[in-house]
């Protein structure tokens, strides 16, 4: 299997994991729901959300040779050889990278939507009705995604780099053992 190849079966894996998480959002929806009967209706919310994440799951899914193709575009000629070290580290740091993002962008998406929601019920603006709480959450939401952006794009340089820091430590072990 290529680099290439990997990166595209975790895009799909992760298109799945999108699947399962619009799911979550469905019932977050339905609580609501029960929460503040007056505020539109939860159940169109729920499927418009569902229905949106299931778009984007079949994009990435669909997309997931090209997406990958372009997340390895430095690696050069593709080979079809056993992974090395350093494919094996940008993969890691790439997979890392897209559940951060997603562990980022749900918590993001479920704030913004109670945000909303409350904040129409009080006549305020929903930035408002975050508060410094709910805006420092934001704010490290927003930090995550950039974050996880850079492991899915930078995943080569942060593997070399890694495999230096370990040759690195390993001369100097080595060093201290003569």
């Amino acid at each position: 299997m290529t680099a290439r190849q990997i990166v595209a079966v975790g895009l799909r894996l992760f298109a799945l994991w999108l699947c399962l998480a619009a799911f979550q959002l469905f019932w977050t929806a339905q609580a609501l729901k029960r929460m503040t009967a007056e505020w539109g209706n939860p159940s169109l919310l729920g499927l418009s959300l569902v229905a949106l994440f299931v778009a984007m799951a079949a994009v990435v899914w669909v997309m997931s040779g090209p997406l990958s193709r372009w997340l390895v575009s430095g690696l050069g000629k593709m080979e079809n050889v056993t992974p090395s070290t350093a494919d094996l580290l940008a993969v890691g740091c790439m997979l890392m990278g897209l559940w951060w993002l997603k562990e980022a962008l749900l918590p993001l998406i479920r704030l913004w939507i109670n945000a909303v929601a409350f904040a129409s019920e009080s006549g305020e603006s929903a930035f408002r009705w975050l508060g410094s709480g709910g805006k420092l959450s934001v704010a490290i939401n927003i930090l995550q995604i950039v974050l996880a952006g850079f492991f899915v794009r930078c995943a080569y340089p942060i593997a070399r780099w890694l495999l230096r820091q370990e040759r690195t430590s390993r001369n100097s072990e080595q060093a201290v053992e003569r």
